[in-house]
């Protein structure tokens, strides 16, 4: 298959088309009555669909662990306990890892799904 390249591919695209494939992806996962709303331009877009007990974020951000624990604190004080963050930024499961159990600010209030790539 063509997974690495079409993973390239993917982390290279335009801001806007990246959050057309990210739509695309949310609903292959069942995701329904997706819609994105706008943001504060802060490099993500706030998606909301069906379920209204998470929040889903789509970002294009470098700074993948700032905005994590941003959203995070959005969340919480939305009262929700879910985020999922997708990304087009390379994220490896080291650096995942590490940033959930040493540098996440709510862990045990928000629980957080990081899909990257899409």
């Amino acid at each position: 298959m063509y997974f690495p390249a079409l993973n390239t591919a993917i982390q290279h695209l335009e801001e806007k088309l990246f959050y057309d494939v990210a739509l695309m992806y949310l609903s292959v996962l069942g995701y329904r009555e997706l819609r994105m709303v706008d943001g504060s331009g802060d490099g993500g877009r706030d998606v909301i669909c069906s379920r209204t007990d998470l929040r889903i974020q789509l970002s294009v951000r470098k700074d993948w662990e700032n905005k994590i624990n941003d959203e995070a604190d959005t969340t919480a004080n939305a009262g929700h306990h879910h985020l999922l963050y997708i990304t087009n930024r390379p994220i490896t499961p080291d650096a995942e890892q590490g940033f959930l159990q040493s540098k996440f600010k709510h862990k045990g209030d928000v629980d957080v799904s990081i899909h990257m790539h899409v």
